[in-house]
């Protein structure tokens, strides 16, 4: 019968483990395979299909006993069962993460068992020792059982997820598997008289076993599926978020190529407006000078007239003095100014009224010596300009300086030196 219900439920959990791949699930599979091994060895079925295979004989209370085949699968079945319980524990209760301590320990026990446990049947194959090795295999068996109730009981009192299912289903199970270790440990039944064959405590904890751990695998997999159904809906909400994002990112590389092409736009006519304030710069140089170099001419006819007026003081000519009268005029012309202001204002727009709104006692003169001063031109160009000499630029300059607070003025620089 107990075999009949591990095959049963051991196919079942097997179709479980090919749909979910669950961990915890393969673990579980691991222990009833050994609890086959086991309850078929404990039953001693594997005498009647190896009855000739021995190992070693020893005498036991003057009785003769073996280690054969059967005591073999016995150690084996108690070994897969314990490595499948310890791992099914640690990958359901993810004692990992749940308990930083507890694991390592549990973990690390479990493969000094295996190894100490694998030492002890290779000893027995050839010196029988079964009847010291045997506690091994209860001692440890005890040990971890407990320690598998005790992190039950711990995860339920820190209502874990998925310790209360864990503990309400197995309690049972795991209480008759520790009672079976006690119980060998005590009876002795190897070495007392005691028939293993008709106890009954690995049967119950087999069965109990078998069905409550199948009861903690169907609430696993509630908890594996709602947790999935969990992350569906994280999945969805992030893909929510992601085409969110994706129609933002559009949207911000859209206003980039807008701003682009504006800052492109206003690259252009930054670039209009300097080659038109470098024309009028130069086309403003060029009517200065112009109007420098006909003062200069004027001023050197002037001076060519006065001397034929020495050469002839008779005052005969008249024609020298109607030469000499326009001159004169056309030296204090407006003409002149007139056009380099127009020419000023299109490169500097705002000077003129920006010099008499923080200036308003300022004269048209001093306005004038402004401009002049402010585009650079020498001491000897503004002199021609205004028709005086170059000494009397610079007095202007100190006085016009002074007079708007400018520090400094009455200095003379390399150029008005220069233009000494």
């Amino acid at each position: 019968m107990s075999l009949i219900v591990l095959l049963v439920f051991l196919l079942n959990n097997v179709y479980i483990w090919f749909s979910l791949k669950d961990k915890a699930v393969f673990y579980f599979l691991i222990a009833q395979l050994g609890a086959l091994i086991y309850i078929t060895a404990y039953k001693q079925f594997f005498y009647l299909l190896f009855p000739r295979l021995v190992f070693s004989i020893g005498s036991v209370n003057g009785s003769v006993v073996q280690y054969g085949m059967n005591s073999l699968f016995l150690h084996a079945g108690c070994i897969i069962i314990l490595y499948g319980l310890v791992h099914f524990c640690r990958s359901y209760l993810n004692t990992r993460r749940s308990f930083p301590r507890l694991d390592p320990v549990l973990r690390n026990g479990l493969y000094f068992y295996v190894a100490l446990a694998s030492v002890c049947a290779v000893i027995n194959a050839f010196v029988y020792l079964e009847n010291y090795t045997w506690f091994v295999d209860n001692i440890f068996g005890g040990l971890f059982l407990a320690a598998i109730i005790y992190i039950s009981v711990k995860g339920y009192i820190r209502k874990l997820p998925a310790a209360t299912p864990f503990l309400v289903a197995n309690i049972l199970s795991l209480g008759f598997m520790l009672a079976t270790v006690l119980f060998h440990l005590i009876a002795d039944l190897s070495h007392r008289g005691y028939s293993p064959v008709k106890s009954v405590l690995p049967d119950i904890a087999i069965i109990t076993q078998t069905i409550g751990f199948s009861l903690a695998l169907v609430a696993r997999t509630r908890l594996l599926q709602n947790s999935l159904m969990e992350k569906e809906t994280e999945a969805r909400q992030l893909e929510l978020d992601l085409r969110e994002i994706s129609l933002r990112h559009q949207q911000i590389e859209l206003e980039n190529q807008i701003i682009h092409a504006e800052t492109m736009h206003q690259k252009t006519r930054n670039e209009q407006l300097q080659q038109k304030l470098e024309a009028n710069q130069r086309e403003l140089a060029s009517s200065t000078m112009y109007i420098v170099q006909k003062n200069e001419m004027l001023v050197k006819l002037k001076d060519q007239i006065k001397e034929l007026k020495k050469q002839y003081p008779d005052n005969k000519h008249k024609g020298l003095q109607d030469i000499e009268s326009t001159v004169q005029n056309s030296l204090h012309l407006e003409d002149g100014w007139d056009k380099f202001k127009l020419h000023f204002e299109q490169v500097h727009p705002d000077f003129f009224e920006e010099l008499k709104a923080k200036h308003p006692t300022l004269t048209k003169n001093e306005i004038r010596l402004c401009a002049y001063f402010h585009i650079n031109l020498s001491t000897k160009e503004i002199a021609s300009l205004l028709n005086i000499d170059p000494a009397s630029v610079r007095r202007a300059k100190t006085r016009l300086y002074k007079k708007m607070g400018i520090r400094n003025s009455g200095k003379v620089s390399e150029e008005d030196r220069g233009d000494d």
